[in-house]
């Protein structure tokens, strides 16, 4: 018995001793996961692991590679791999956010698997990095769970680069193509280039590097080629290649094709451009009007003209580029340049403006010629008078003169200074070296007062030397010398007689005569009477009676006279002063004068424009100018002209009158004959000089008389290309390009076949055409169906009367339309650029119509229909109407849409209907775009609290938040997150989801740390920038490109390290999404306070199964020795009984 109970105790002690002994062998399941079990994730990529793409918001079918590595023991024969994707992420199969696939290969420990999905990504997302889920299962029992694994999914913004246009025309032979490419992606394409090809058309350049094209930007690229005669009329496509580096560092390649339609180079510029006048001065402003004139039969567009004006021209006001919208046949617009020539110090300069005309022709080609415009510069009229008042001096005393400058030129003169010097010994106070007499425009004077002593001695005749230099209008420096005579008297001479100036010109002059009293006493009765040879009086009777001249009076009397031209050199002037003295004794005085007459020639000029004609009527036009200094009168030009007839003009012009610097015009018609190569004019001009003579000229002027164009219609269809099986609209240009008027214009069309005119016989009278005109007729064709393109000839014969000639004349041509298959009668499409619509604003929505036919759609009429519930407002017409949309092409309509933010519903509908002619029938499209309703929410953190508010290494604090949904609508999916940092643990959990949170709801969270340790030391560091910085790094990419010349593109990127933010905040990140599944993301980050200690202390913490443990193995041992004590105590008293 005693046995059997020492068994049962023994039997208990040792139980209890082996689960004492088994508790340190119980696996921490909470804190430490097991690695040595399960999947990892060694890999996740766009694209494939060895062929990686960049992918971005709003791709699709885009496949998605995982990478897994197995670290189990056992093998599984095979999993099944649950995706659970993110907000905005779509399984393309399945259509849901839950991706799956299959591996069902026996999988070891160490093997490396690859799982493929395949995604659609919403375009409302932004770049940037997304979280999934991804549970893995036992294959043959799905119900086992093996691995639950995060990963994280890249998005990023993506270049997509297209042709702005991918049709294009060219002339046949040279040509440079200028075609735009547009990046209409959100990501930039580093290290662009361009490769080239055609099989029918030779590219000079076949690569074209472009260098980084950023998003929503263009660029465009110059294709030099040659487009061979015999391409004329067709399309030619040329394949484009093109290169470059994504935003993910891949290289992407894409194809692209534009066509080109080949057609016949012209032979001349279709832009003429003219200038009037070509006759400018040098030194003076001049106005310049040039005329930029549409000679061609067609509309152009853009024209740009650049002028390359010479330094010598200054331009004073106008453009060096000229910008003109479009010009229309035979339309000229005009522009005024003003040009002022300086630095020239020719009489008689040539110089020439060249011109840069670039502009788009009927074919939207660019076009580009230079032209000349000559012009003649001439120098104005400089001249400076000086003279000296009174110019009689006395002897042995100070004389008070006045110094006078006058610029009598036509036209300005800069920084004038005088000096003065004379032949005799005399003092001059006032003027001591130069004069800086400064600017003097056209009639303006100056006057110096300066006094001169002359001695006792001197009486007689003095000649004043005046030197005077300026700088023209042309910034020329000059110098001019003149001479003055000054009469020096002795106090005993009564009266003084002074005669200015010395100098007369042919026709009429003034000569003012100055009379001085001497004498200390006055004189009485002064009489003067003139008389001269040479000279006409004009309103003066050669007697002037003075009167009375107190003591040193003067008294001026301004003659006018008339100059013949018949005196050749000189003209004598013979003055006689009688008076009575102051003692009552009569006395008489005489003087003769020579005055010098300056010859002048009048300067007039003759010139024809243009100075080529053409067989018929030609308008010529006949300016005469006086370019001297001197008016001429009653001019009369009479011409002979040979070579041609001339039209209502009996071959005699009065001009009339002529002042300096005038012109006048005359336009005649010269009808010349189609055998005439030159037409002589010899114009005699006689007329009446300034000085009264009769003059006569002759002028002698070549006219190159060119042959008429062959042939002297230019016809041309637009358009050449029309739709087989059905009515189309052409129309039909004619172009007088000769000179000359034709009558009796009559011009037959017809087809050789297959084309059908619709109320139209084929015949066209026009009747008179003048040069240049163009005539145009609008016609309805039908040509049956096509299967292949076919090209239709059309024959135009031109009958018409040559009204110089009387002869008859006939003009043929044949004009090809392209006919091409009518492959399909689509409607047009409506599509929207947007989907989704905000609560409480205007939005602005896109409508594109497109025209995806090879024929126009005509009298479109756009109708918005809003919802009969009011939800919608519209902001502007129901109602848009659209004239024209061209074969291919698409126009937008903005339509604004207010939505209040009441509406309850999650969607809405907006029907859109468009009537228009397609050119059989009216079609009708009906559409209806329904849109989503966005109810942005908006989660804040209203206020937060730290505990404790100072934090001790190694120690617990929380954070509480309190978070508001202050928004217009539900908040979905909250979550709020703690960055990981190494700093700190959370203690349950980084991430607390909240669920949904509607408009004005409020909630409390709370999150739980462990500060580390490390803190201690990083907080005692001096330098805390040091340690904030040492966690920021920059990783730079490095790409080589095999261009030439050879490209490196560096590419800086800064990864974000957790430990690069500042070591006192937390940052606290909420996510959520709004009603239609848009994402939003918002960060707040908190400051921490340390508890800073200069104590190194070491502490050991211990895990609370760990404690645990310690615990029951020292409970369980003093159970155990209680429960032996106990048992030896009842063994030993029963053995005792």
């Amino acid at each position: 018995m005693i046995q059997r109970s020492f068994q049962k105790i023994f039997s208990i002690l040792l139980i209890i001793s082996l689960l004492i002994g088994s508790l340190e062998y119980i696996p921490n399941i909470i804190i430490v996961r097991s690695e040595a079990s399960g999947f990892v994730v060694s890999g996740v990529s766009w694209g494939s692991l060895s062929i990686p793409s960049c992918v971005g918001p709003g791709s699709k079918d885009q496949m998605l590679t995982i990478s897994l590595k197995y670290n189990g023991n056992d093998p599984v024969p095979g999993i099944l791999a649950l995706l659970y994707l993110p907000a905005g992420f779509e399984d393309s199969l399945s259509k849901t956010s839950t991706a799956q696939t299959i591996y069902n290969r026996l999988i070891s420990k160490g093997d490396i698997i690859t799982l493929t999905y395949w995604i659609d990504i919403d375009p409302s997302l932004t770049p940037g990095e997304y979280s999934a889920e991804l549970q893995i299962y036992n294959y043959s029992n799905t119900s086992i769970l093996i691995s639950d694994l995060y990963l994280n999914i890249s998005l990023r913004n993506i270049a997509d680069i297209e042709v702005q246009n991918n049709l294009y025309y060219i002339y046949s032979g040279d040509n440079n193509l200028s075609i735009q490419l547009i990046n209409n992606g959100s990501g930039a394409a580093y290290g662009v280039s361009v490769s080239i090809s055609s099989q029918q058309l030779l590219i000079y350049s076949n690569k074209i590097f472009i260098g980084d094209l950023s998003a929503q930007n263009s660029s465009l690229i110059n294709v030099s080629l040659y487009a061979p005669f015999s391409a004329v009329g067709n399309m030619i496509p040329i394949n484009l290649v093109i290169n470059y580096i994504d935003e993910c560092g891949l290289s992407e390649t894409k194809s692209l094709t534009v066509y080109t339609i080949v057609v016949d180079r012209p032979s001349t510029p279709q832009i003429m451009l003219t200038a009037y006048p070509r006759t400018l001065f040098a030194g003076m402003i001049n106005n310049i009007t040039i005329s930029a004139i549409n000679t061609g039969s067609s509309t152009v567009n853009n024209i740009k003209i650049s002028f390359n004006i010479p330094q010598q021209l200054t331009l004073i006001n106008g453009s060096s580029q000229w910008l003109i919208n479009y010009l229309e046949p035979g339309e000229s617009v005009n522009t005024t340049l003003v040009l002022m020539p300086l630095g020239l110090s020719s009489d008689r300069t040539l110089m020439q403006i060249y011109a840069t005309v670039t502009y788009i022709d009927q074919y939207n080609i660019i076009r580009t010629f230079s032209t000349a415009i000559l012009l003649t510069i001439l120098q104005p009229n400089l001249s400076i008078s000086v003279d000296i008042t009174p110019n009689i001096l006395i002897s042995g005393a100070v004389n008070n003169v006045s110094i006078n400058v006058m610029n009598t030129g036509s036209a300005p003169i800069y920084s004038v200074a005088l000096s003065i010097s004379f032949s005799q010994y005399v003092i001059v106070k006032g003027l001591e070296g130069v004069w800086r007499v400064g600017d003097l425009n056209v009639r303006e004077s100056r006057s110096l007062n300066v006094s001169i002593m002359t001695p006792q001695s001197l009486v007689g005749k003095i000649l004043a030397t005046i030197t005077i230099s300026y700088i023209d209008p042309s910034g020329v420096f000059r110098t001019e010398t003149k001479m003055l005579s000054l009469d020096v008297v002795s106090r005993g001479d009564v009266i003084t007689l002074k005669i200015s100036p010395q100098n007369l010109r042919y026709g009429f002059n003034i000569i003012e005569l100055s009379l001085l009293n001497n004498d200390l006493g006055s004189i009485r009765n002064v009489m003067l009477s003139a008389t001269s040879p040479q000279l006409v009086f004009v309103n003066f009777s050669g007697t002037w009676y003075v009167g009375d001249l107190a003591p040193r009076e003067v008294k001026t009397l301004y003659i006018k006279v008339f100059v013949s031209s018949t005196i050749s050199t000189t003209a004598q002037l013979t003055i006689s002063v009688s008076y009575t003295d102051a003692a009552g004794s009569s006395q008489t005085r005489s003087w003769v004068y020579w005055f010098f007459v300056s010859q002048s020639s009048p300067m007039l000029t003759l010139s024809i424009y243009p100075t080529t004609l053409f067989p018929g009527e030609n308008n010529v036009s006949i300016n005469i100018s006086n370019i001297g200094e001197d008016p001429v009168y009653n001019i009369v030009v009479s011409f002979n002209i040979q070579g041609a007839l001339s039209e209502n003009f009996d071959g005699k012009w009065f001009v009339g009158d002529l002042l300096p610097n005038e012109s006048k015009r005359l336009v005649i018609t010269l009808i010349t004959s189609q055998t005439q190569t030159t037409v002589s004019i010899v114009a005699t001009l006689n007329y009446l000089d300034v000085g009264g003579a009769l003059r006569s000229e002759t002028r002698s002027i070549g006219l190159i008389v060119s042959p008429t164009n062959i042939p002297n219609f230019k016809i041309s269809i637009d358009p050449y290309i029309i739709v087989g099986g059905r009515v189309s609209k052409i129309n039909i240009s004619i172009v007088n390009i000769a000179p000359i008027r034709f009558d009796n214009v009559f011009v037959t069309i017809s087809s050789a076949g297959g084309i059908s005119f619709i109320g139209f016989d084929g015949r066209w009278l026009i009747g008179a055409i003048q040069p240049n005109e163009t005539r145009s007729i609008a016609l309805n064709v039908y040509t049956g169906p096509v299967n292949t393109r076919q090209i239709i000839g059309l024959s135009i014969s031109i009958t018409y009367l040559n009204p110089y000639t009387n002869n008859i004349l006939t003009d043929t041509c044949t004009l090809s339309i392209n006919v091409i298959p009518d492959i399909s009668r689509q409607q047009i499409q409506i599509i929207s650029s947007s989907n989704v619509l905000i609560a409480g604003s205007v939005n602005n929505i896109s409508l594109r119509i497109i025209n995806p036919n090879q024929y126009d759609v005509t009298g479109l009429v756009l109708t918005i229909s809003p919802p009969s519930s009011g939800n919608i407002i519209l902001m502007s017409s129901d109602v848009y109407t659209i004239d024209d949309i061209r074969p291919e092409s698409f126009v937008e309509v903005s339509v604004p849409i207010y939505l209040p933010s009441s509406v309850s519903s999650n969607t809405i509908s907006l029907s859109v209907s468009a009537t228009y002619f397609d050119g059989v029938a009216i079609s009708t499209v009906s559409k209806n775009f329904v849109f989503l309703i966005a109810m942005p929410p908006n989660v804040v953190v209203t206020s937060y609290t730290v505990m404790p508010q100072t934090i001790t290494p190694g120690g617990m604090f929380s954070v509480t938040l309190s978070l508001s949904n202050v928004g217009a609508g539900t908040a979905y999916n909250v979550s709020v997150s703690v960055r990981e940092s190494r700093l700190y643990t959370p203690i349950m959990g980084q991430q607390i989801f909240v669920g949904d949170m509607s408009k004005g709801a409020s909630t409390t969270i709370s999150f739980s740390f462990r500060a580390s340790n490390e803190l201690a030391n990083l907080v005692n560091m001096t330098n805390i920038t040091t340690f904030t910085q040492r966690f920021n790094f920059t990783r730079t990419f490095t790409r080589t490109f095999n261009f030439t010349p050879p490209f490196t593109s560096n590419i800086s990127r800064g990864f974000i390290s957790p430990l690069e933010m500042p070591m006192t905040q937390i940052v606290i990140m909420i996510s959520y999404s709004d009603n239609i599944g848009k994402s939003y993301i918002s960060s707040i980050t908190i400051p921490l306070t340390i508890n800073i200690s200069t104590t190194t202390r070491t502490e050991t913490h211990t895990s609370i199964l760990t404690i645990l443990s310690s615990s029951i193995i020292s409970i369980a041992s003093a159970v155990a020795i209680v429960i032996v004590i106990v048992a030896l105590y009842i063994f030993y008293r029963r053995r005792k009984r």
